[in-house]
């Protein structure tokens, strides 16, 4: 049993790490801005923080190329327009990442609940459905031509 693992491993080789949700507000200042889990912590759970990283490296890349210029008023442009373009998306899946985190781990009663509920009820196509949606968001690179579909995975 795991209680039985836990109990006869030695103290001092156990240790526990705090898990930090949150979506902070402040992305940028100056002409220092943040991207990841430095303006966003996600449970680990699905993948959310890595792919949200991508996504604001990709937006962010665009916002700078499009700079007319490098003063600091269009750095800042820049960065408030890197902020408007992902702030809402963000939180948006930060939301969607800790009910998931919920139904798979949650402990309370009514989070046990609704891990069995959605195990044993909810139908497979419709964790496709939410999935594939949530894959819809794909921003490219603004300077790069669009890839080929022969360069696409094909998960068929």
């Amino acid at each position: 049993k795991m209680g039985d693992l836990i109990a006869d491993t030695p103290k001092d080789c156990i240790s526990k790490a705090f898990l930090e949700e949150k979506v902070f507000q402040t992305w940028y200042h100056g002409r220092t801005v943040l991207v990841g889990d430095a303006v966003h912590k996600f449970h680990t759970v699905g993948g959310f923080g890595a792919i949200n990283a991508f996504q604001d490296s990709v937006i962010l890349a665009n916002c700078l190329y499009e700079m007319k210029d490098a003063s600091s008023e269009s750095i800042t442009s820049a960065f408030e327009k890197y902020y408007v373009q992902r702030y809402h998306r963000v939180q948006a899946q930060f939301d969607r990442s800790h009910l998931l985190s919920k139904i798979l781990s949650g402990q309370k009663l009514i989070e046990r609940v609704m891990r069995h509920v959605t195990f044993k009820y909810v139908p497979r196509w419709l964790f496709r459905r939410d999935t594939i949606k949530s894959w819809e968001y794909c921003p490219t690179i603004a300077w790069l031509p669009p890839a080929k579909k022969s360069e696409i995975a094909d998960d068929s």
